[in-house]
This record gives C-alpha cells, structure tokens and sequence, in this order.
C-alpha cells in the first residue's frame, strides 16, 4: 500500500485524485473520519446512473438527468446501461457533452444465486459502479436540488434517515470505502424475493447499525425517506425545498399505489407546467 504510517491525517486530506486510500489504518488513528471528512475533495466528482432492460427515456428521468446537470454540474455523467445508447424525445432533448453511455452487461448471478428482477441487479450494480470508479451514484428517479461537492470530502455519504433503513438512491463514495465491500459481500446472504432485504435491511442492521462510523450519515437533506406527500399533495415554496434538500427521492415507481387517487398517472413536458404541487415547481426548475 502506497500510504506511509507517518503521514498526518491533514496531509491525507491534501491528496487528491488518488485511486487507494487506506480507510481502515485512518479510521484506527482517527475515529470521526466521516463525522469531520476530509479537507479537500477525496471522491471524483463524476456521476453514476444505471438503467437497465427500458432503453427509452421517460419525462422523470429526462428531469432528474437536467437537474444533476443544472444543479450539480459533475465533470462527468456515466449512465451505465445494457444498451449502447438511450432512445426517444426525451434523450434527443439532452446536452450530451459530458454524458456517456457506458455498455455494461446486466448481472444475472450474484454469489451463485440467480438475482430475481431488474431491480436487484441495479442494486448490485450501483454497488460494483462504485467500487470500480468512486462518485456519485443517483437513481433514476432523484431530483438533484443543489450541488452534492460538501459530500465528495467522506470516504462514504448516505441517506440514512433516522429509526428507517438506510436509502439506495443517493449514494457518494470513494472506491475503496469499506462500507462499499461489506455491502457487496452481504449479499452472500441474498434472498432473492425480499424486496429491500439486501439492499436496505441487512446492510442497515448487520453492518451501519454495528459500525455507523463507516459512512457520513444524512439523515434527511438526501431525500430518501417517503415524500410522497410532500411532492404531490403539497405545494411547498421553492426556496424551502431548496434550503432543505441536497437531493430528493420522486418516489416514481411507487405513485401508483402510494397515491391510487391521483389524476395525472405519467408526467410530460405539457401537463407539467400546470401541476401546482412541489414536484411540479422542481420540474419547471430545470426546464427553464
């Protein structure tokens, strides 16, 4: 290991864009490593995303890629996806200047187990991405609200809400976090048809609640806890969710059956700017 014992902790901080760092001899001499983090940047400032099997965009989608765009400005936006490149009006509509589209190959197996949907494989995916580049990993459906560079100085920052597990959504990390290791050798334990169990449960249970100095816990300003409310039957002003969140979790996939009464089942460019709830003054954000 390049790391020499008699370096400080401040001199640590003062390295830059270094693939290896040894988390586990700096935690030993320093215990609140991700309470204080680093003074300087230790993760790259490049973004993940991960879509699999839907190779066309949708109008959410289309939103949260414009708001880590405008609201963020990473160096980099890596969308790793079984497909060459996205398709449909939406994509057309993009900047693509620091976008790539990187062809990965969807994980079939995880431990000799068969992983069970499309879904558990983004899981391991966002994981492995991570583990081979470091970043920012941000769902599909995560609106980016502000910058998310305080958190590039933490070997690793999660949404973590209090008394829940904690959220995949929103995930920023150095390569060689050792949250990210355990987390990917848990999966040991898979229980193919427990929707959240590896993703959430047991890394909660049996690895953060044990350890919780492993990540920078943030309890609320990622978002990941169920806003539901907040989005779609609430109008809360723009400089409050603003002030409020660093990102936040649209909940897209879940609408349906959290809100069954709801009028507009799919979002567009034209029923938008007509939607007086918070989501709609987020989505006019960035589409102005």
């Amino acid at each position: 290991m390049w790391l020499k014992r008699r370096r400080t902790f401040t001199q640590f901080a003062q390295i830059l864009n270094r693939e290896y760092l040894d988390f586990e001899w700096m935690a030993s001499k320093y215990s609140n490593l991700n309470e204080t983090g680093f003074s300087e940047d230790i993760v790259p400032d490049i973004v993940h995303m991960v879509r699999f099997e839907n190779h066309f965009l949708d109008f959410v989608t289309y939103i949260s890629i414009k708001s880590i765009l405008k609201n963020h400005k990473p160096k980099q936006l890596y969308i790793h996806c079984d497909c060459d490149d996205l398709k449909g009006k939406y994509w057309d509509l993009i900047d693509k200047s620091i976008i790539t589209v990187r062809n990965i190959e969807r994980p079939k197996f995880i431990f000799g187990q068969k992983l069970s949907s499309v879904f558990h494989a983004s899981d391991v995916t966002r994981i492995k991405v991570l583990m081979d580049f470091g970043g920012i990993f941000v769902d599909n459906d995560v609106f980016v609200v502000k910058s998310l560079k305080p958190f590039l100085k933490f070997e690793f920052a999660i949404g973590w809400p209090m008394n829940d597990f904690l959220g995949t959504q929103v995930l920023v990390a150095h390569r060689s976090a050792r949250f990210l290791k355990l987390w990917f050798d848990s999966y040991k334990d898979y229980k193919p048809f427990e929707w959240y169990y590896n993703a959430g449960e047991l890394p909660t249970n049996n690895i953060l609640k044990k350890n919780p100095r492993l990540v920078h816990r943030v309890p609320e300003a990622f978002g990941v806890h169920n806003l539901v409310d907040y989005l779609y039957n609430k109008n809360v002003p723009e400089n409050e969710w603003k002030s409020k969140f660093y990102a936040i979790h649209l909940l897209e996939r879940h609408r349906s059956y959290l809100l069954p009464k709801q009028t507009i089942r799919l979002f567009n460019e034209h029923n938008i700017y007509n939607y007086s709830k918070t989501f709609g003054s987020m989505a006019r954000s960035v589409l102005t």
